[in-house]
């Protein structure tokens, strides 16, 4: 397939996907579409083990197992990979944070990033993180587990250098909408109260 086809196979595939939040790439650059920055895959085929962490999904999540007793989800997660063990994938979703802590945490995982295509991803490791006592604290309310079964039946891969873009500039805006039962900033708040409590732990701890 030629590469101009490919790249908007991916558009069609990529607007499909995000259905009624379909606006949140109306000003995204059409390079965004580029094979070498996203790729589309059955959620079946995220990578287990050290090849999966430090990667970033988009996908559907309309359908928890949980979600008649969960207070709020999202149904449109943008998460960076913690690993994936079965039919589990841990995932870390920004979205559950306020703008500025989604940035910095952000900047941390860009740091380490093996290269800007869609093939690299962030060499750092969960486990590395657990062990850094305020980002892990941070960022433990936007940890969740997301049934593979349960992802629409298609995901995209995104290249490092659109994690920014997408976690906080204008289809952030859009993106950050997804949640149910709860609007977006109460969630957020929430999170930054258990933040808070986090840190009042680990202070008690030492």
């Amino acid at each position: 397939m030629a590469e101009g086809n490919e790249d908007i196979q991916n558009k069609d595939l990529f607007e499909a996907m995000l259905s009624r939040f379909g606006s949140a790439i109306e000003n995204i650059d059409d390079e965004f579409f580029d094979e070498k920055n996203i790729d589309p895959l059955r959620p079946s085929g995220i990578p287990f083990g050290i090849r999966g962490q430090g990667t970033a999904y988009i996908f559907r999540y309309f359908t928890p197992a949980e979600r008649t007793t969960l207070p709020y989800y999202h149904i449109m997660p943008f998460v960076i990979c913690l690993g994936r063990e079965g039919d589990t994938m841990t995932g870390l979703n920004l979205y559950y944070l306020p703008s500025r802590i989604r940035e910095r945490v952000i900047d941390i995982y860009l740091r380490s990033v093996s290269n800007e295509n869609v093939g690299g991803r962030s060499t750092l490791l969960f486990d590395v993180i657990k062990r850094q006592k305020v980002v892990y604290s941070a960022i433990k309310p936007a940890i969740k587990q997301y049934q593979i079964k349960r992802m629409g039946p298609i995901a995209f891969r995104i290249a490092p250098r659109y994690w920014k873009e997408l976690y906080l500039e204008e289809p952030s805006d859009v993106l950050v909408t997804g949640f149910m039962k709860r609007p977006y900033r109460q969630v957020q708040y929430l999170s930054r109260i258990k933040i808070i409590e986090n840190l009042l732990n680990n202070t008690e701890e030492e």
